[in-house]
């Protein structure tokens, strides 16, 4: 089954999708799921993902009588449509780190790869609620998690300008390919251009080079749908968190990671109306809130990397913020960009709008970036 088919089932959301999934996991999964037929299985679409298809699939009990809830419950991922060679390769990577984390403990288990998607472990689990991660507890769990991954070694491209590399990639393709991208109402498309945003990367790139922020192994993508807290730990002083989706991963400076999530305290991408999504900035962490989030980052990081140690840890606690701080620009460019380029992928979200939304925040932080700079130095370059 090529991917248009498994485009056009998504699509006709009933029976079609249905039979697809059928087919998938019949090929690729083994015992009951082989007789498998559309009568013999319940399948649910999971709300959430911006960048593919996300359904859970239950095997009826009439086919196994065993009903062994872990083992007759699955979850389909379809991936949204690549754009280029580039967009294939991270794919590759996706699923090769997606490997590596379950192998570790530390993710799902994979049950089968086919060329547009994968089948997972079902976890008993739901994503977190933007107003969550603001919770103390969570907001701790979060952290350790945080650490924990970039403490790991992992065999991909040490690269750490892969970010700044996609970028390129997403604004080349749009450029290339205007009439593809643009959208119904063509003054936003029209102002998109006129941010000469290849220019912005450029210049991005130049400017947080002095910061020296740490290169880590990141995931890049820890908003709350991402994350997901088992259900049996909701009310936990320890909640227990299962990171997913490591679409966007590679290595990185972490200050990017940092200040990525700390913006995600402001996003919901889960309103029902048009554009699918809410900002409210007033929610971004504050002083406070940031300061325990990196101390308990920083504090189990050295843990698993006892040989990084420091000494100073409220120096190190001093300089992490500021490179936080710097890197939301490379937040809002970075998913600013994403947007536009992934506004034909079919999901129903905003993208043109959320894209806008974003590129605005972007020029807003860095107005406010070259002001500070300039009641501090008098200069208004930051470079």
């Amino acid at each position: 089954m090529d991917f248009q088919d498994i485009l056009f089932a998504i699509s006709n959301e009933c029976a079609d999708i249905k039979d697809t999934a059928v087919n998938i996991v019949k090929t690729y999964l083994n015992g009951h799921w082989k007789t498998a037929d559309s009568d013999s299985i319940t399948i649910k679409k999971i709300n959430g993902g911006l960048s593919n298809w996300l359904y859970k699939i239950t095997l009826s009990p009439f086919q196994d009588p065993s009903h062994d809830s872990k083992q007759n419950t699955i979850l389909l991922r379809i991936n949204g449509p690549n754009y280029g060679k580039f967009a294939k390769n991270q794919k590759i990577t996706d699923s090769l780190v997606f490997l590596l984390m379950s192998e570790r403990g530390l993710g799902p288990k994979l049950l089968g790869v086919f060329p547009n998607g994968r089948i997972e472990e079902f976890v008993d689990a739901r994503p977190l609620q933007t107003s969550e991660l603001s919770k103390p507890n969570i907001s701790s769990a979060i952290a350790r998690k945080m650490a924990h991954i970039h403490s790991l070694n992992v065999p991909i491209s040490k690269n750490p300008d892969f970010v700044y590399d996609l970028m390129f990639h997403w604004l080349q393709e749009l450029l290339l390919h205007e009439d593809t991208y643009k959208p119904k109402n063509l003054e936003l498309f029209k102002e998109f251009k006129n941010y000469d945003l290849l220019s912005e990367v450029a210049w991005l790139k130049q400017y947080l080079r002095k910061y020296s922020s740490v290169i880590v192994f990141s995931h890049n993508d820890l908003q709350e749908g991402n994350i997901l807290i088992t259900n049996d730990s909701l009310h936990s002083n320890n909640p227990s968190l299962v990171l997913i989706d490591y679409e966007y991963c590679s290595y990185n400076y972490r200050g990017f990671e940092l200040a990525n999530h700390f913006l995600e305290h402001t996003m919901n991408y889960n309103a029902e109306d048009y554009p699918h999504f809410t900002i409210d900035l007033s929610a971004y962490p504050t002083h406070e809130q940031q300061m325990g989030f990196i101390h308990q980052y920083l504090t189990t990081y050295h843990e698993l990397l006892p040989k990084d140690s420091i000494t100073n840890y409220a120096e190190e606690e001093k300089k992490l913020l500021n490179e936080v701080h710097q890197y939301r620009l490379l937040s809002h460019l970075m998913w600013g960009i994403w947007a536009a380029a992934h506004s034909q992928c079919g999901i129903k979200f905003g993208y043109w709008d959320y894209s806008m939304a974003r590129l605005n925040a972007y020029f807003k932080t860095k107005e406010d970036i070259i002001s500070f700079h300039m009641k501090s130095t008098g200069k208004r370059n930051l470079c």
